[in-house]
């Protein structure tokens, strides 16, 4: 059995992020080939007036039968010289970071808080203080697109950068590069052409397999970071990098003195819900407040992209259907910011039919402090939070049903 699962990702992230930090000059044995590759990717990254991408990260912990994934998701929009929108989600803290080109915005949902300052000159200045170091910590090797010299970036204190041949990723032909640094390493596969970006990165965990072997015999870590639907050049009008103030978020000075937790949502056990309202897939409209009263509700916040959130929703709805006649709702409420028609085309492909709420400006996402995903929330029938699971329990289809049981008892899940 994996034991501190979650702290050995977290260490993994950790690692990851000291070795693909720039920390002095650069000492790198770069053959020509690599060289080249790598110099055309910052070039061109730098001559982009915007950027528009999509970064991936998942880390996979298996031991044995016992497997954890952990999903983090950023949609990122750039425009020289400090203009910047970028969403986190699904990660252990999500978060948004947002420059107009005049103030900087952190906003943080599990503190259900934001913070104002100085926008400052260049990308180089917006990924500081708390936002960077929630996006250092999730989301590895973002940090190259803020920096003023990309090439710089990834050579800095890395020993050796070697050129490996040619692969495909998702149908595009890629570079293959091999970056080598003490206790450490990655291969970053870099399109072939006239678009040099990057399009994932495959870090080595073998040395961290090694130090957490004694400990535990047998521990497999995959992790892959990607990088999708690259668009440059592209005009973006001024309102995708205005921040307009959620209802539910207070305006801070500062977040030192409150660190975001992973589990914030655990908090809500015991109190009233938050109030939701989201439109359904079928052109309907559910309302929490609606139900109250007569209504057990199952709330699973989720993504298309989070493995583990797919991997439970048939289970969810399997659960949800055997109680239907008895009171029991599911809402599986799609947290991701996009459009009813991705998430219907996403559905029809997976043959899932179940009731999909949209929550397209992610509200229902910061009133429920969503953190880790699938995050799923059972209210009782009279508005009260009972229970919140985060991640995905081995034995989630027992687990619900008894819970549902000790509900339609009359009992409290938190007493």
């Amino acid at each position: 059995m994996i034991r501190n699962r979650n702290k050995r990702t977290q260490s993994l992230r950790a690692l990851l992020c000291l070795f693909l930090t720039p920390l002095g000059t650069s000492f790198a044995e770069i053959d020509s080939k690599a060289e080249e590759v790598l110099k055309g990717f910052s070039e061109r990254l730098l001559a982009a007036k915007t950027i528009q991408v999509k970064t991936l990260v998942s880390v996979k912990v298996s031991q044995g039968e016992v497997e954890k994934e952990d999903t983090t998701m950023g949609a990122l929009l750039i425009e020289r010289p400090n203009k910047v929108s970028l969403e986190v989600i699904g990660g252990k803290v999500p978060f948004t970071l947002m420059s107009d080109g005049k103030e900087k915005t952190t906003l943080v949902p599990p503190l259900a808080g934001y913070t104002v300052e100085p926008a400052g000159e260049d990308l180089s200045g917006l990924l500081t203080g708390v936002a960077g170091n929630l996006a250092n910590q999730q989301l590895p090797l973002v940090a190259a697109l803020f920096a003023q010299d990309p090439y710089r970036f990834f050579t800095s204190e890395t020993s050796g950068i070697r050129y490996e041949g040619e692969g495909t990723v998702g149908g595009v032909t890629c570079h293959r590069l091999k970056v080598e640094q003490p206790g450490s390493g990655m291969e970053m596969w870099i399109e072939k052409g006239d678009r040099p970006l990057i399009h994932q990165v495959l870090p080595d965990t073998s040395d961290l397999e090694t130090q957490l072997a004694e400990q535990s015999p047998g521990i497999e870590i995959e992790m892959k970071i990607a990088f999708q639907d690259w668009i440059l050049d592209e005009t973006l009008a001024d309102e995708v990098f205005a921040f307009v103030p959620p209802e539910w978020a207070e305006k801070r000075e500062t977040f030192l003195t409150s660190a975001p937790r992973q589990d914030a949502a655990l908090e809500l056990i015991g109190k009233e819900a938050p109030s939701l309202e989201v439109p359904l897939l079928d052109g309907t409209q559910f309302s929490l407040q609606s139900v109250k009263g007569e209504k057990i509700v199952i709330l699973d916040f989720w993504t298309t992209w989070c493995g583990p959130c797919v991997m439970a929703l048939p289970i969810l709805a399997e659960v949800a259907e055997l109680y239907a006649d008895k009171g029991v709702v599911f809402v599986a409420v799609n947290i991701e910011g996009v459009g009813p028609a991705i998430v219907q085309n996403f559905m029809d492909q997976k043959e899932l039919d179940i009731n999909v709420g949209v929550d397209e400006k992610q509200l229902a996402a910061g009133k429920y402090r969503v953190g880790p995903i699938p995050q799923t929330v059972i209210v009782g029938k009279e508005g009260v939070v009972q229970t919140v699971h985060l991640g995905v329990a081995p034995n989630l289809k027992e687990k619900l049903s008894q819970e549902l049981d000790t509900l339609l008892a009359g009992k409290d899940l938190y007493k």
